[in-house]
């Protein structure tokens, strides 16, 4: 169902990618300002220009270019920048990653598990970490833990490998949105001694954050 459509400039041109591409357009060009790919690398598998239509909510209301969207406003989506970390205490490390929708938020939530001298994992004390999000009723769309709204134009992930030190262990992981309007994923490590299987120094760790560009 289209929204808010809205009049918006004069000409649109618009670029497609390739069947089986990840994305619908390779560039739109709006009057002269491109907003897209557009380095002559890539050729369009077609061209459309507009240049006037109708709002699909009112087919009396005509203009130059409507612009609409397809975002729902009245339930939003939202990505939790809460971070997840094992028990460290128990000298436990992160052994498994997924993704999750809880109430309207997209969380990381993680796979636990005692680890043993020379990197050997206790199968036996495997667990995923339940997150326990929770609605805050005093607003119907606010929730307790940190986190971003998914628009239009916040709505990109980039989910790159992000490697640790050697030496170091994964023991947190946390979603991060940086100002170019990704979001990424950082990994926390704390030291590992690999012959005594127990993890150093438990109060020092740190965030290794990924400067991938690549989007999916």
């Amino acid at each position: 169902m289209l929204r808010n459509c809205k009049s918006d400039g004069d000409r649109i041109e618009l670029c497609y990618s390739e069947p089986g591409s990840s994305r619908t357009y390779e560039y739109v060009k709006k009057d002269h300002h491109i907003f897209g790919t557009n380095n002559g690398r890539k050729q369009c598998h077609r061209n459309l220009t507009l240049t006037r239509g109708a709002s699909p909510s009112n087919p009396e209301n005509l203009c130059n270019i409507c612009v609409c969207t397809n975002e729902d406003m009245l339930r939003q989506k939202r990505v939790s920048l809460a971070e997840v970390t094992s028990n460290v205490q128990a000298n436990k490390v992160i052994v498994g990653l997924r993704l999750k929708i809880d109430l309207d938020v997209l969380h990381l939530e993680i796979e636990e598990a005692e680890i043993k001298p020379v990197g050997m994992i206790d199968e036996s004390t495997k667990s995923w970490q339940n997150n326990n999000l929770e609605k805050d009723y005093s607003s119907p769309y606010t929730y307790s833990s940190k986190y971003k709204v998914i628009s239009w134009d916040s709505r990109s992930f980039s989910l790159d490998d992000v490697q640790l030190d050697k030496g170091y262990v994964l023991t947190g992981v946390k979603f991060e949105y940086d100002i170019n309007g990704f979001f990424k994923i950082a990994a926390r490590g704390h030291k590992y001694n690999y012959e005594e299987g127990k993890l150093e120094k438990l109060e020092e760790f740190y965030w290794r954050h990924s400067d991938s560009k690549k989007l999916r």
